[in-house]
């Protein structure tokens, strides 16, 4: 029987051995049982929620990560619970809410655009004409237009235009065709008719132009820009173009040696970029995938505010995750409803990356250990196979004896009978008294009973998300309530600024924990743009010259991290703290708390590594999903190995807290190796 939350160190070098047992419970003399639906869905790894927008993530995968996982289509909220997942045998890409309210996306091989009915079945379809269709993108204008992109290769002699060129070099052109909400194509779009094929020379370090196939546009997004025109960009040109539908001639070109646009606040400009969009505001937003800038590259957002007269681009912002992602290839950029920038990094240690307006991060989720998503957008939909008579469960107050009861009266708006197989919640503050499942015939009614009793609990304000599934073979479709009640409390909540007082990295960010969730004393919410009006954040003392941070809260009310705006200055005294004029949900102030500590001193030496004391691995043993926690913010290379010695997973992290999921393991003991 292995030891448990023991487990062994050892130090070379500054190099931390951690010796793991994994369990994992088997029956050698049975088989294992079918796998079910869920059993296919990815474990999302939650490493950020700081009040992100509220909707739901739509994916579909584009690669999987074992060959024993199958294709799907999802929508999954901000903790990674799906509304919808469908299993599907082939590959899909780009879904998205048209403007219309249907689901699209692009669906086998070769590319066939597909639309959902109300009732999330294949309704329709459209693919491009005469030319093969390119699944990278489509758009769907406010008329019901679509627009579509196709590839048009053709052979073309290059031995006298470029030094090592083919004399049957196989040239690899794009179409555009946009169709009407009836289907019937209004016109082809060609290129090879409006750049000239050496535009990606000098401009990428991808393209070939001595090999077989040169693909020297490689066009991968494409939106409506106006009822007259449309953009598209030219990845292998690093190029955004705007076209004129009506004539069929370029406008302008940005970026690449064919710009003509002079760049205002921004030398870096753009690389090698995906996902192009124009926002309400009217800025356009590319997805600046970094490829051939200078070194250490990175990837990022960028936004421009574009002069069309004048022919000026101002960057507004520019968008980037701390620590840096570099993503060579793939990934998407959208902005939400409510202004916040969904960024998704296909293959990289992150799946999305939301950011607040401000830059801050508001969520990041991954899923890279199970599947990869190229291109992930976030919308407000509910499905309508069934729905529910309320969007919040409002149970009152609880009077600290009897369990408060309320009901849900489910709908079945399809043609056939559905069954609630199983539900979902967050904590045990509510309870599902009807028993599952529940089938509703066809176009019925049905009610669910839900309790709210939180004998146990110490807070005054509860809310949960009730999760109502409908599963079938392939396909789970759910909706989802809100509830919501309180009970009394007199204990005020007690907040902790989690930070030593000595020798604290220049570069650190600082935790607030509360016991409780808070609001604003006067009863508004707390948000990641006004939390900084409640932290002090001075030199030496609370009469110091104040230091420029950013302070984000989480979803829960219950964690704030505070990030200084540049790296702190060497051995100087810092002070912090939370105001007293915010209290939790049940009115009960929180009192003000105040901390000062010192940065540490650089020498230039590293004396020892304190690794003994600061680094916990728990649980251990444990199924291959674990949490190593840390005291510092320092880089770190985790490598884990068997007790062969062979390499199984490898991340990065600057995090405090890593957290560690591994599929596929068998069990026994392994090895994990900090650096």
């Amino acid at each position: 029987m292995p030891i448990c939350n023991v487990f062994k160190l050892s130090f070379i070098k500054g190099v931390l051995f951690l010796f793991l047992t994994i369990i994992i419970s088997q029956n050698l003399f049975s088989q294992d049982p079918e796998p079910t639906l869920m059993d296919y869905y990815p474990d999302f790894v939650i490493k950020e929620n700081n009040d992100p927008a509220p909707g739901y993530y739509f994916l579909a995968t584009k690669t999987l990560a074992d060959k024993s996982l199958k294709q799907y289509v999802a929508i999954v909220d901000n903790y990674g619970t799906p509304v919808f997942f469908w299993l599907l045998d082939q590959k899909k890409s780009t879904i998205r809410l048209s403007k219309d309210g249907r689901i699209v996306f692009w669906n086998g091989k070769p590319r066939v655009l597909t639309f959902l009915n109300d009732m999330l079945q294949i309704a329709d379809t459209i693919t491009t004409r005469t030319y093969s269709s390119d699944g990278h993108d489509w758009d769907i204008s406010e008329e019901g237009n679509i627009i579509l992109m196709g590839h048009d290769n053709h052979v073309m002699d290059l031995s006298n235009i470029v030094e090592g060129g083919r004399t049957d070099a196989i040239i690899e052109d794009v179409v555009v065709q946009e169709f009407d909400k009836d289907k019937n194509l209004l016109y082809t779009w060609k290129s090879r008719n409006n750049f000239n094929v050496l535009d990606a020379l000098g401009e990428s370090n991808i393209v070939d132009y001595t090999a077989e196939e040169v693909d020297y546009i490689h066009l991968n997004s494409i939106h409506f820009d106006s009822d007259t025109s449309f953009i598209i960009s030219c990845r292998h040109m690093n190029e955004v173009t705007k076209v004129d539908r009506r004539t069929r001639k370029i406008i302008w070109r940005l970026g690449g040696k064919n710009n003509d646009f002079t760049f205002t606040n921004d030398d870096l400009k753009f690389s090698h970029q995906h996902s192009i969009s124009r926002t309400p505001s009217g800025t356009i937003l590319i997805f600046d995938n970094g490829n051939t800038h200078p070194n250490p590259k990175f990837t990022s957002a960028v936004e421009y505010e574009l002069d069309e007269v004048n022919m000026t681009a101002t960057l507004v912002k520019r968008y980037r995750r701390t620590p840096d992602i570099y993503q060579p290839s793939n990934g998407s950029l959208q902005q939400t409803h409510n202004g916040n920038i969904v960024m998704a990094w296909s293959s990289s240690e992150s799946s999305i990356t939301e950011f607040h307006p401000d830059g801050s991060v508001a969520a990041e989720i991954d899923f890279t250990h199970h599947s990869r998503s190229n291109q992930i957008e976030k919308f407000m939909w509910k499905t309508k196979v069934f729905e529910t008579d309320v969007d919040t469960l409002d149970f009152g107050h609880f009077d600290g004896t009897n369990a408060v009861s309320k009901t849900i009266n489910i709908t079945n708006n399809s043609e056939e009978e559905i069954s609630i197989t199983s539900c979902s919640k967050h904590s045990n503050f509510y309870r599902v008294k009807t028993e599952l499942p529940l089938i509703i015939p066809a176009k019925g009614v049905k009610q669910i009973e839900v309790s709210f009793n939180p004998k146990l609990n110490k807070l005054g304000y509860l809310t949960d998300i009730l999760t109502l599934n409908y599963d079938t073979d392939i396909k789970r479709i759910a909706r989802q309530v809100w509830l919501k009640g309180t009970q009394d409390d007199i204990i005020a909540p007690i907040s902790e600024i989690c930070t030593e007082t000595e020798n604290i990295p220049v570069d650190t960010s600082f935790v607030i924990n509360i016991t409780k969730p808070i609001k604003i004393f006067n009863g508004d919410e707390l948000a990641y743009n006004t939390i900084d009006n409640y932290i002090i954040f001075r030199f030496e003392d609370e009469n110091g010259n104040d230091v420029s941070f950013d302070a984000i809260i989480n979803t829960d009310k219950t964690q704030i991290t505070i990030t200084p705006s540049q790296p702190l200055e060497q051995d100087q005294l810092y002070y912090i703290s939370i105001s007293g004029d915010l209290s939790d949900y049940s009115g009960n102030p929180l009192p003000q708390n105040e901390t000062t500590f010192r940065t540490k001193k650089n020498t230039g030496i590293r004396d020892k590594y304190d690794y003994d004391d600061s680094i916990v691995l728990y649980p251990n043993p444990n199924n291959g999903q674990f949490s190593i926690h840390t005291n510092s913010f320092e880089p770190k290379n985790i490598s884990i190995y068997d007790i062969c010695g062979q390499l199984i997973h490898k991340q990065y992290s600057e995090d405090k807290l890593i957290e560690v999921s591994i599929n596929s393991l068998i069990s026994g003991q392994y090895i994990v190796v900090i650096k």
